[in-house]
């Protein structure tokens, strides 16, 4: 994830990472920054997991995976705490809603970790920067729906870190935040959600 982000970002020949060198071939590399540039076998993805994926790869945190999630728990559990510094996330005006544009936020991750800044404080300000971008497309969505109600969810918002720095932003905006209790926030809820929906019809 951390070449295809890489290539999304308009790095046409992403240079491996020294973070990922001894963990990555050359010829593999190569071979996934050829089908991003394609398009071919690899269509675009706008999870938020493999982000995640991405920017613990690029600190050499996490370069392979072994389960669902594990790149976001081993970032969010090394990630600096009183680091304040954030990545930048511009705001993009989408089909369906607004878009978090993530390509300056890899390209930032990149040279920070290039630079030689400890992967503790390149998670940190990963984090930091997307709870800013997230806060700021839902205040953007409650004003625009005339709501003050926002709920985060998604497995992504497993991750306590976000979530909290997520929801603190958006009460200090007035905004009531609602997550999930009695339900997953992950895929266990959506499966619910259609299975509720099935019985419905």
């Amino acid at each position: 994830m951390a070449c295809a982000w890489l290539v999304a970002a308009e790095l046409l020949e992403p240079p491996i990472p020294a973070s990922l060198r001894e963990a990555i071939e050359p010829r593999r590399w190569d071979a996934v920054a050829q089908l991003a540039r394609s398009g071919l076998s690899a269509p675009a993805t706008t999870s938020m997991g493999r982000l995640f994926d991405a920017v613990a790869a690029l600190c050499g945190v996490c370069p392979e995976v072994h389960y669902e999630g594990q790149a976001a728990i081993e970032l969010e559990a090394l990630s600096c705490r009183s680091e304040s510094g954030s990545y930048p996330m511009p705001l993009l005006p989408g089909a369906s809603g607004t878009l978090l544009d993530a390509r300056d936020t890899i390209l930032a991750a990149a040279r920070d970790v290039a630079a030689g800044v400890a992967p503790s404080v390149v998670g940190a300000r990963f984090h930091n920067g997307l709870a800013q971008a997230t806060a700021r497309a839902c205040a953007g969505l409650a004003d625009r729906h005339r709501t003050r109600v926002v709920v985060l969810s998604g497995g992504v918002f497993q991750n306590r870190r976000l979530l909290e720095a997520t929801a603190g932003r958006l009460d200090a905006l007035g905004l009531r935040v609602l997550t999930p209790e009695r339900m997953p926030g992950n895929d266990g809820g959506i499966a619910y959600g259609q299975a509720a929906v099935a019985a419905a019809r």
